[in-house]
């Protein structure tokens, strides 16, 4: 018996708790808007989350006929939301969310709700809600409601900020509370305004006595680094130093890095020295990022100086920035200092990496300097440092600038042999040291072992082969190579062009000079100057011995018509004395230029001669076109216009301009 009726009790209370909250319209926003027309929350029959302090109209409310209530939702529950609504005041609805503050999202469900039945929440109930999620640390809650209360701002229909934080300030009883709400405000307000904006409600919030943390500071200087630029993160930077806020070494890396973006260097350094004064203290990462940007922007001298500081000062830093300050040492080849740099950073018991070693073999590659090169690279293997294909570029390199081909050859061997990943860069290098040698056969073998490795030659690879070839006089196997490339579909270039017309120039082969100048152009490349000289300085030179034997006669002909005033006759027999110009030395035509004078020629016959030296050019092509067996295309022309030096020029300046240009191309070769 006593345990039927402990049945039907609860069955009773079972009952009542479903119908004590009558039924309202769905509400789109919220599940819990029954919660809210009943301003009741739903509590569990354990009677745990029973608040102690309800109202006593709730309370009576939950003694109503379950049949009453029934028979509402059969009539009106719009009318019953209107009535409920209308019951509703600030104070209740900050007594029931007082009651809720176990739960917050019931809470947050029942704020909402209470707006969408008509009530107008006030700054009490704002600063209720805020305060329940900010005490248990409900970050998207509270952000999600910043969101929107200050869009309702921005559209003047919601509190506004500045009077509700000052409310929160008053009522809050936890200060950790009012810092979490503050967070969440800044993180809400840089997503509906600008950076600018934000800046000044610090400055707002400061007068009120809310004072922004440290993280709210970093979240303003990085939103203002990414939509403002260094002068909105200065901006930013200067407002909080006048509110006497305090910064971190993390907002010392956003005001820094956003400053050597635009290679303000000197103004972060300002900064650094400013927040290093006033207590801020960067980490290993602070000072890597802090050294980079400084090499980064060209002021090695200051990086240098900063880390031998913190070297002194026993501060740890990353082994990192030991490698980014010698990068730059490096490439101002200060390498001495670098090298000191390596030794400290292995005394301090850092392990020296790859990079450093590099660096300095690298530099000392570009200076031809052998000897520390494989100094390094002993010290470096000595460390147990694997060997990369960047390292063996750098000394296959410094071999051949020497002109150690048989070293290159050799290393080359050595380093393909022991496993190393070899890359198009060295087997060029390598191909290029065997053609130098003589050694066609390896290099055409080096080009084959490269398609087997699943490495695709280039252009430079084929130029290359083609040179070696040329070099040895061996034209056919040079042309051979040429046809194999254009196979390949690999294009040549001006180089390839050059190189090839230079070996036929050196076998007398000038018909295929202007075979091939017709063949770049099908390519559509146009011929410049270095490769119109070649096929012309060899036609030239055919010419140099007859045209030496004329200069003599004709030349003191021309002198004589000239001293009598014929200036018909001057431009008739110019040709013949100016034809072979560049043959003739500067300090021989100054002597003659003295003998004329002594002869009688005076500052009035200056003119007769610049009229002379202008009529070179036309006649000289003329005869050049005669004895080019009649050969006038546009190339020849466009050559003759090129290469006829109008000023005297001297031979060996010639040839050594020729040879300048030979050194060029295998350089970049």
């Amino acid at each position: 018996m006593l345990l039927r009726r402990l049945q039907h009790r609860k069955c009773v209370a079972e009952c009542c708790r479903h119908v004590r909250a009558p039924p309202a319209e769905p509400s789109s926003r919220c599940r819990l808007s029954t919660l809210a027309a009943s301003a009741h929350p739903d509590y569990s029959s354990s009677g745990d989350e029973r608040p102690s302090c309800a109202p006593s109209e709730i309370v009576q409310k939950t003694s109503c006929v379950p049949s009453e209530i029934v028979q509402k939702r059969s009539c009106a529950p719009r009318e019953f939301v209107q009535k409920r609504s209308c019951a509703l005041s600030s104070a209740r609805v900050v007594q029931n969310l007082q009651c809720l503050k176990r739960r917050p999202d019931v809470a947050l469900a029942y704020f909402k709700d209470t707006e969408s039945v008509g009530f107008s929440h006030a700054l009490s109930t704002y600063a209720e809600i805020i305060g329940i999620l900010s005490s248990l640390g409900q970050s998207r809650m509270l952000f999600s409601l910043f969101r929107e209360i200050v869009s309702l701002t921005t559209g003047g229909g919601g509190p506004e900020i500045l009077p509700l934080m000052n409310h929160l300030k008053r009522t809050c009883t936890a200060s950790d509370s009012l810092v979490f709400a503050t967070n969440c405000l800044f993180t809400a307000y840089i997503t509906c305004y600008d950076a600018q904006d934000t800046i000044g409600l610090i400055g707002e919030l400061c007068r009120l006595g809310v004072v922004p943390s440290v993280w709210a500071c970093n979240v303003l200087l990085k939103f203002a680094a990414e939509r403002g630029g260094s002068e909105t993160v200065l901006s930013a930077y200067d407002q909080m130093k006048l509110l006497r806020l305090t910064l971190d070494a993390r907002a010392l890396g956003i005001i820094t890095r956003s400053l050597f973006r635009e290679k303000k260097a000197d103004t972060a350094f300002e900064v650094w020295a400013e927040m290093i004064v006033s207590g801020a203290k960067p980490d290993a990462s602070g000072y890597l990022s802090f050294l980079t940007g400084l090499c980064d922007c060209g002021k090695i001298d200051l990086a240098y100086a900063i880390l031998q500081e913190i070297i002194r000062e026993g501060i740890q830093v990353d082994a990192m920035a030991y490698n980014k300050v010698m990068g730059g040492l490096c490439k101002e080849m200060r390498l001495e200092e670098a090298e000191k740099l390596l030794e400290n950073k292995i005394r301090l018991g850092f392990t020296p990496g790859i990079y450093g070693y590099s660096y300095l073999i690298q530099s000392y590659s570009k200076e031809g300097n052998i000897l520390k090169v494989l100094d390094h690279y002993q010290a470096m293997v000595s460390h147990g440092l694997k060997t990369d294909r960047r390292i063996v570029s750098y000394l296959l390199q410094c071999f051949t600038k020497v002109g150690m081909a048989s070293h290159v050859t050799e290393h080359f061997q050595k380093f393909r042999d022991s496993g190393v990943h070899l890359d198009g860069v060295l087997y060029n290098i390598a191909m290029d040291a065997y053609c130098k040698l003589g050694n066609m056969d390896e290099a055409v073998k080096l080009l084959a072992q490269m398609k087997t490795d699943g490495l695709a030659p280039d252009r430079i690879h084929y130029t290359c082969l083609i040179n070696g070839y040329c070099l040895k006089g061996d034209i056919p196997n040079a042309q051979q190579v040429f046809e194999e490339m254009l196979k390949a579909n690999v294009k040549p270039d001006v180089v390839t062009y050059k190189v090839l017309a230079s070996g036929f120039c050196r076998s007398g082969l000038v018909t295929e000079v202007f075979d091939l100048l017709d063949h770049m152009q099908d390519q559509g490349l146009e011929p410049n100057s270095l490769i119109y000289g070649d096929g012309f300085r060899k036609r030239n030179g055919e010419e140099k011995g007859r045209q030496r034997k004329v200069v003599g006669s004709e030349g003191r002909k021309d002198r004589e018509v000239t001293a009598a005033g014929n200036s018909s006759l001057q431009i008739d027999e110019a040709p013949s004395m100016h034809v072979c110009m560049e043959c003739e030395s500067t300090v021989e035509h100054d002597r003659k230029s003295q003998l004329r004078g002594r002869d009688g020629f005076r500052k009035s016959n200056g003119e007769e001669e610049g009229k002379e030296r202008k009529a070179v050019g036309s006649e000289a092509q003329k005869d050049r076109e005669v004895t080019a067996a009649g050969k006038s295309s546009p190339q020849l022309d466009v050559a003759l216009s090129m290469h006829v030096p109008t000023e005297c020029e001297s031979t060996v300046e010639h040839e050594r301009k020729s040879q300048h240009r030979e050194s060029e191309w295998s350089k970049e070769s």
